[in-house]
């Protein structure tokens, strides 16, 4: 598929910044508005060990199918 080794680090390195861009944009369009939006509004948020205490139940849930 390759002809050089050359090559495969630019597909690679390409992939990477590819990759890389994405999880940029995601954290300026998602996590900072997220932020943004929490902030404004603090009784919105959701404290720390009811979302631990969610993320348990979903998997001691599913264990038991």
């Amino acid at each position: 598929m390759y002809a050089s080794a050359s090559e495969v680090i630019r597909d690679g390195v390409r992939a990477l910044l590819e990759r890389d861009a994405a999880l940029e944009r995601w954290l300026r369009e998602e996590v900072v508005a997220g932020h943004h939006e929490y902030t404004a509004e603090l009784s919105k948020g959701v404290p720390a060990e009811k979302v631990v205490d969610r993320i348990r139940a979903r998997r001691d849930a599913k264990r038991k199918r």
